[in-house]
């Protein structure tokens, strides 16, 4: 059963004793990150998820650091060089959740994450959405939109 309470959607659930809880949607906006290998062919490969939360001003991520789906397809990948970046940007992305109240978008963070002309990392069309469990549901977007393909 769903209602709305203002801008908020509640979900009613029944807990362990069979009571009625409300459970709060969230809204969220999410993009996926993108591996390119050579600019001038255009081949991506989806890496990872980023997921914004715009009331909490929060974000989650996953980034894969599975490299065999990348060897498979370019021959000359060198695991070394793109395990180091993404150790750099798993680094970043951790020094920017202590600043991601003062961000004010997706957009805001995806340019601070990884600005346009990056060159090896590009981000997917910003799509949205809204889940109880955000961690949850950004599992299930990085099984649908990465993992599944590995």
């Amino acid at each position: 059963m769903n209602w709305n309470h203002g801008r908020e959607e509640y979900v009613i659930k029944l807990n362990w004793n069979n009571q009625k809880t409300p459970q709060m949607n969230i809204s969220y906006e999410f993009s996926v990150l993108q591996y390119i290998h050579d600019i001038a062919a255009e081949e991506t490969v989806n890496i990872g998820v980023l997921m914004w939360l715009p009331e909490s001003r929060q974000f989650l991520y996953q980034i894969s650091q599975d490299t065999s789906r990348l060897y498979s397809f370019f021959k000359d990948f060198i695991t070394k060089d793109y395990m180091e970046m993404i150790q750099d940007l798993l680094r970043y992305f951790e020094e920017t959740s202590k600043i991601a109240h003062d961000l004010s978008s997706l957009a805001d963070l995806r340019e601070h994450l990884v600005p346009t002309g990056h060159g090896k990392l590009i981000w997917g069309a910003p799509m949205y959405g809204i889940a109880s469990d955000c961690q949850k549901r950004l599992d299930l977007l990085m099984h649908e939109f990465v993992k599944k393909h590995y």
